[in-house]
């Protein structure tokens, strides 16, 4: 995920799995110190907008499978 996001962030991302079968993501200095202080604000949640154009290696055997 950081890898993704490196023209964005100069920290490092650190991810957690939920109990409700997905993700959590922590991209670490993304915001330039956040809040008020930052010129990168995220107001319209812009990263999870960025994160839905991510490509994701599915096994061909999955997409098979999915595709039926």
């Amino acid at each position: 995920m950081a890898q993704y996001f490196a023209h964005r962030i100069q920290g490092k991302g650190d991810a957690w799995r939920c109990r409700i079968n997905g993700f959590n993501f922590l991209l670490r200095q993304a915001l330039g110190g956040g809040g008020m202080a930052s010129l990168k604000a995220d107001p319209c949640q812009a990263f999870a907008q960025m994160l839905l154009d991510m490509p994701v290696r599915v096994p061909a055997s999955l997409a098979q499978k999915l595709a039926a």
